[in-house]
């Protein structure tokens, strides 16, 4: 059975348009992404219903706009996550841990995966950050192993695939 999932992604950053066909076919997928301000986002997307909300933010300046912001996407009954903006930085993953523990929000392991790639020399160019993002989005947010899914058409993608899962089940 296709469980519907609708998704907004808050603050820049990438893998959220890979997300849909990845989930297939276990989640049908609406993802909508507004840039910018994560406050002013949320203040214009709060009123439509959204499963998850994920807010990407640089690590050193999530936790302000993820203190206001986490408790009143709870109470709008969607689940919280946390996912880098930056997920090249090697101090994302662990604030971003500590942040959503704090907070009781999800934090995606989207910088873990990134880190894990950089340790083993993977080439992130071309797609493959995106990809590797939309992998470990797919993880962290519903739990989903991404090994055998939609390759997105790059060669390496069950090794993406692969890595997103590891750091996923490492966090």
């Amino acid at each position: 059975m296709t469980l519907p999932a609708n998704v907004l992604f808050l603050g820049r950053g990438s893998g959220s348009e890979l997300l849909g066909p990845l989930a297939e076919p276990d989640h049908a997928v609406r993802v909508r992404s507004i840039g910018g301000d994560l406050a002013g986002a949320w203040a214009a997307a709060r009123e439509q219903g959204w499963d998850y909300v994920v807010l990407r933010a640089q690590h050193d300046g999530a936790a302000g706009a993820a203190r206001v912001l986490v408790p009143a996407v709870l109470a709008a009954g969607a689940h919280a996550a946390l996912s880098p903006a930056d997920p090249a930085d090697p101090r994302a993953q662990a604030d971003l841990d500590t942040l959503g523990r704090e907070l009781g929000a999800t934090s995606t392991p989207v910088a873990a995966a990134w880190a894990l790639a950089a340790r083993e020399g993977v080439d992130l160019r071309g797609g493959a950050g995106s990809y590797l993002s939309a992998c470990a989005l797919l993880a962290g947010l519903f739990r989903l192993d991404p090994r055998g899914r939609a390759d997105g058409g790059l060669p390496d993608a069950a090794r993406l695939q692969d890595l997103a899962w590891r750091a996923a089940c490492a966090s």
